[in-house]
């Protein structure tokens, strides 16, 4: 049996279009390897646009297709949340949308 872990990944910087490829891959390469639990920090980013906020969307759909879960390591906040913000996914005040993905940005409902 596989020794199954949990990976944490540290995004930084600017998470915008011209640097997608490289966030995917880096995204990718983790949904290959034998962790089965994900866990994205991205508390030092400093810019994120809505590429990034599409390829975060993306693996989690694709660890949830490959059995594994994929979660931030904290609730949206900074850029990330301003990004959030400026996709009409969160409100201006911080409130959710209710969206199915509302729990993945807030952490709701993940064990600590």
């Amino acid at each position: 049996m596989t020794n199954l872990q949990k990976q944490t990944i540290r995004l930084q910087g600017e998470l915008v279009l011209r640097n997608a490829a490289e966030t995917r891959t880096s995204l990718l390469t983790a949904l290959t390897n034998d962790a089965c639990s994900i866990e994205i920090d991205c508390t030092e980013v400093s810019d994120a646009d809505v590429s990034f906020l599409q390829i975060l969307l993306a693996a989690r759909r694709t660890a949830a297709i490959r059995g594994r879960s994929i979660a931030l390591s904290a609730p949206a906040a900074g850029a990330l949340l301003e990004a959030l913000r400026c996709a009409g996914l969160i409100g201006n005040a911080g409130e959710a949308r209710r969206s199915p993905d509302d729990a993945f940005w807030m952490c709701e409902g993940r064990a600590s």
